[in-house]
């Protein structure tokens, strides 16, 4: 016991030290971070006999593991929209791969998903429309181990657009999978019920592939052509659903009702501290955050395009119109979370049909005044308004 104490004092003398001696370049190495604190587990686990199988009585619990599963999860998804908050948004939903993952997210569980399908809205459609090239993340500079994975088993293809709409499809149909993988580690499923959710799994896969506006690598030229985009990508998600439903209803269906209730968690709170604990807000309330600006969106356009009388009232009335788009997408939000996974599909198909009808609503009135731009107005509309 004495020697294991030593141990463990003159590892954390060495954690110390190591802190404060590190360069830049040391500590941005993971490997280096990470052995002074592993070290001392070393030093005393050599000693410790390691059964080659650990009884299934013996191994952490499903709960506990689901739990570490899901904080790994929360982490990564926090870190990943963090990055996007900090520099440049994608343009959803066909440059974000987690779209179709936050629909099927929403839909089985909705306390970690609400807010990442709920706050979309008529910022993305105002932001297609008002937004310059340079406001949207790169959607083909994406280096990470993932996309360098993908791409180095699409090198063959000799048509290199084609394979840049490879790489982003399986990106999205991999994030997709996440939710159903959750499942999967949260149930214990009989063989039966093990081959309803792979056919789940196989038709989230084939429809994806099979919309063809599901996602794409290149963000569009002009702010008509973007918003344009994001009409035909809420359209892949409308119709992905529409084939996507009857294989959650086979699934679900063959579920029983002690396995249902496993999938049925408690709302989520807000706050670490159980008594400052809140519950998560209802889909309307994330919906009305929209709304919680007074600024004029076409201000900046008005600044630097410095438009001619007649452009202005069209300006003026597109403004009128994105504010009752903003209302109409509002009002539209269900009260309160539905509670069951196919009743929040349906609303999250809602949500998509209600956004498809503020887009396509909006789409004439912008596309007259952009057609009353002359060139220079264009280049500036598209270069300079942020």
């Amino acid at each position: 016991m004495r020697q294991g104490k030593t141990v463990i004092a003159s590892a954390l003398v060495l954690m110390l030290t190591w802190s404060f001696d590190a360069t830049p370049a040391q500590a941005q190495n993971p490997g280096r971070i990470l052995r002074p604190f592993t070290a001392p587990l070393r030093m005393i686990l050599r000693s410790v006999p390691r059964p080659r199988h650990v009884p299934r009585t013996h191994r952490t619990p499903r709960a506990h593991r689901n739990t570490a599963r899901r904080s790994r999860d929360a982490v990564r998804r926090r870190i990943a929209r963090g990055a996007g908050i900090a520099t440049a948004a994608a343009f959803w939903p066909i440059g974000a791969p987690d779209a179709f993952e936050d629909m099927l997210g929403y839909a089985f569980w909705p306390q970690d998903y609400d807010r990442q399908f709920w706050s979309h809205g008529p910022r993305d459609i105002l932001r297609a429309m008002t937004a310059p090239a340079a406001a949207f993340a790169s959607q083909s500079g994406d280096r990470t181990p993932e996309r360098r994975r993908l791409s180095a088993a699409l090198v063959s293809s000799a048509d290199a657009a084609e394979s840049n709409r490879a790489i982003c499809i399986a990106r999205v149909k991999d994030q997709a999978m996440l939710p159903l993988d959750r499942v999967d580690e949260t149930v214990r499923l009989g063989p039966d019920q093990q081959r309803g959710l792979q056919e789940l799994r196989d038709t989230v896969r084939d429809a994806i592939d099979g919309e063809v506006a599901a996602c794409r690598r290149d963000l569009p030229a002009t702010q008509p052509e973007r918003l344009r985009a994001m009409i035909d990508g809420l359209w892949a998600m409308r119709y992905a659903e529409f084939r996507i439903r009857p294989a959650l209803e086979t699934f679900y269906g063959s579920l029983t009702e002690e396995q249902k209730a496993q999938l049925a968690e408690q709302p989520r709170t807000v706050g670490n501290n159980s008594n400052e604990a809140t519950p998560s807000p209802a889909p309307a309330a994330i919906c009305g955050e929209a709304m919680t600006s007074d600024a004029n969106p076409f201000d900046p356009i008005q600044r630097a395009l410095r438009p001619t009388n007649e452009q202005r009232k069209n300006l003026q009335m597109l403004y009128g119109a994105s504010m009752e788009m903003a209302q109409f997408l509002t009002s539209t939000c269900p009260g309160e979370t539905p509670a069951t996974p196919m009743d929040r599909l349906s609303a999250a198909s809602d949500r998509v049909m209600s956004l498809l009808h503020a887009a396509t609503g909006i789409e004439p009135m912008f596309g007259q005044f952009y057609a009353s731009l002359s060139d220079d107005q264009r280049r500036r509309l598209n270069m300079a308004v942020r």
